[in-house]
């Protein structure tokens, strides 16, 4: 079964974004993302910080992002399948933050590490980043891997309607 892990690092600087940015971008095979354009890595940190200072939330000391990595086992999926379950992990916070992540397949491990900005470009409100907020974000993911993780058996799918288009 993947593995979910939520970094608690604070990204309180703006050089602490930029460089979680470049980390995601520069390992990936795949990048994606939720209310960014994908023109370049600097266009994607732009866009985080605009959200921040249109809400007047821009200021250093505030976590500039929420950093977390979904791991899969050695060929536990194909990567197509890997593309698809980074799109729906995102999908939890798109609609109301920003989602930058990247699929690195340079290790054992294929991994998607998501980086969301703290800031909602609805609303301005800040993400909830209490203990059961960080649970229920976890759950949220592992709900969907245990989807994934039922329909994909022995190097194919057993319910055709999870298959990705390709």
């Amino acid at each position: 079964m993947p593995v979910v892990i939520i970094k608690n690092e604070g990204y309180k600087r703006k050089e602490d974004l930029f460089n979680l940015i470049c980390y995601i971008a520069e390992g990936s095979e795949v990048v994606s993302g939720y209310g960014i354009t994908l023109d370049s890595i600097d266009s994607v940190i732009r866009e985080f910080e605009y959200v921040k200072r249109q809400w007047n939330k821009a200021e250093e000391g505030r976590r500039q992002a929420r950093h977390f990595i979904v791991s899969f086992e050695k060929d536990e999926f194909p990567l197509n399948t890997i593309i698809e379950i980074a799109w729906r992990i995102g999908a939890l916070y798109g609609y109301r933050f920003q989602v930058f992540y990247g699929i690195h397949t340079e290790t054992e491990h294929t991994h998607i590490h998501f980086a969301l900005n703290t800031v909602s470009f609805m609303d301005g409100k800040m993400i909830s980043e209490g203990p059961p907020d960080l649970e229920i974000l976890k759950n949220n993911i592992m709900a969907i891997l245990k989807l994934y993780k039922n329909e994909y058996r022995g190097g194919k799918y057993v319910n055709r309607n999870l298959q990705p288009k390709v």
